[in-house]
């Protein structure tokens, strides 16, 4: 029900964007733009430094594989994931995916349904990003103690965020007003969320099967490596 709730609302969402929008520009112009322009890039960037650099580094120096064939058997859930941008849509592909990993199928029908909601690790990355941008459009100084709690809400957030398309707006909302940042700024990022929410959704799906890989190999001693670089049936 509380799914169905949020899918309609997104479908009247670009009314309220478009105004928010419309505000935005009338309100601070070009720059605000600017501003909001690097802010989505350097979420881009962080999200590509986490799917490029330290998942491969994990899959090769941790579970000893090669990233490659781990993307090429992947790909139809991040693909999904993209366009959907809702890691709960994409379970059953995540699912029937990770499954010709070489984990076991048991650990995977138990973990990829949890790990759809509470494994989201690019929102981990997201929210430190809206503190410091906020922070610095409004002129605020942002102390080691305030950057320590951005972190925790990231990981917390994490855990707490929806997996439906623009789940993470409410745990932006709550971030800022944690730290005690204007809330303005949550109604521009809803309205450009959707660029946002894309590699967002990726990152997260591409993380769950790694998640269950781990646990194969670390806890139950049951992680095939041959079964893993077998081609896909």
């Amino acid at each position: 029900m509380i799914y169905k709730i949020v899918d309609i609302i997104l479908w009247y969402a670009p009314i309220g964007i478009f105004a928010l929008m419309a505000n935005l520009v009338g309100t601070v112009g070009t720059m605000g733009l600017a501003s909001l322009g690097k802010m989505v890039f350097t979420q881009w960037v962080a999200y590509f430094v986490m799917l490029l650099v330290i998942h491969p580094l994990f899959m090769m120096l941790v579970l000893g594989v090669n990233p490659i064939i781990f993307w090429k058997k992947v790909y139809p859930a991040m693909l999904t994931a993209f366009v959907t941008q809702s890691s709960s849509a994409t379970l059953p592909i995540t699912l029937r995916v990770t499954k010709t990993l070489g984990v076991p199928g048991d650990a995977a029908d138990v973990i990829i349904p949890l790990a759809a909601t509470i494994n989201m690790q690019a929102v981990a990355a997201e929210m430190p990003i809206y503190a410091v941008w906020v922070a610095q459009m409004h002129g605020a100084n942002l102390t080691a103690a305030h950057i320590v709690v951005a972190l925790m809400m990231g990981v917390f957030g994490a855990a707490a965020c929806a997996g439906v398309p623009g789940g993470g707006i409410m745990i932006a909302a709550l971030t800022l007003q944690t730290l005690g940042l204007p809330l303005d700024p949550v109604g521009w990022i809803a309205g450009i969320y959707v660029v946002i929410d894309m590699f967002n959704t990726m990152l997260n799906v591409t993380g769950d099967p790694l998640g269950v890989m781990a646990v194969s190999k670390f806890v139950l001693k049951e992680f095939d490596k041959q079964k893993f670089q077998a081609p896909s049936e």
